[in-house]
């Protein structure tokens, strides 16, 4: 919910704007001082902090898997369990293999492998739409394992995987979506 302020604050401004435009600059100055005692009144709870609490920065430092979750686990797909999360947390699990240089980001997985023989890897990464599985620099075909995690059928030898998030297309329409309001708005508010 707290993603919704940003838009709502806005959408509000802009409208405050709207109206006090299409008034006479006497209605205009009482109008503003009203908006102002409203938003003083309606944020009155937000001008002292209601409720100190203190956890030490520990309890946060010491989450193996702060990169992913949060508290309540709300931003983890459906298909993910949960019951993962309290223990060590392995970036690459599989049978007679070796994984090392393993690199995170916020966007990206990347680790070396070495397989004895073709085997079923589990990367340390649930899967979420967009993220695309490369293998020695291609394109690889992935599934889910029964955890939510990504899986693949990986070949002997050494490889190179990257696990990467790209951009779905809704996102993309979204995003243009965005733009292309923002600009009508824009030339609305320049033709008065």
């Amino acid at each position: 919910p707290f993603r919704l302020i940003l838009p709502a604050s806005f959408i509000a401004s802009i409208g405050a704007g709207i109206v006090l435009a299409n008034f006479s600059k006497k209605l205009q100055l009482l109008i503003f001082i009203f908006f102002i005692l409203i938003a003083t009144y309606t944020n009155r709870n937000h001008i002292n902090v209601n409720l100190y609490t203190d956890f030490p920065t520990k309890t946060y430092l010491d989450l193996e898997t702060e990169i992913t979750t949060n508290t309540f686990n709300e931003y983890l797909p459906i298909q993910a369990n949960s019951k993962l999360l309290g223990r060590p947390w392995n970036e690459v699990v599989g049978e007679n293999l070796t994984a090392y240089n393993t690199r995170q980001t916020t966007n990206l997985l990347s680790f070396d492998i070495k397989v004895d023989r073709k085997t079923t890897i589990s990367a340390g990464q649930f899967y979420f739409p967009g993220q695309i599985v490369y293998l020695d620099n291609k394109v690889y075909p992935s599934n889910i394992d029964k955890d939510g995690r990504i899986s693949f059928i990986a070949p002997q030898g050494t490889h190179k995987v990257v696990i990467r998030y790209q951009e779905v297309p809704l996102i993309k329409f979204s995003k243009i979506m965005t733009i292309m309001g923002i600009l009508i708005l824009l030339s609305f508010l320049t033709e008065n």
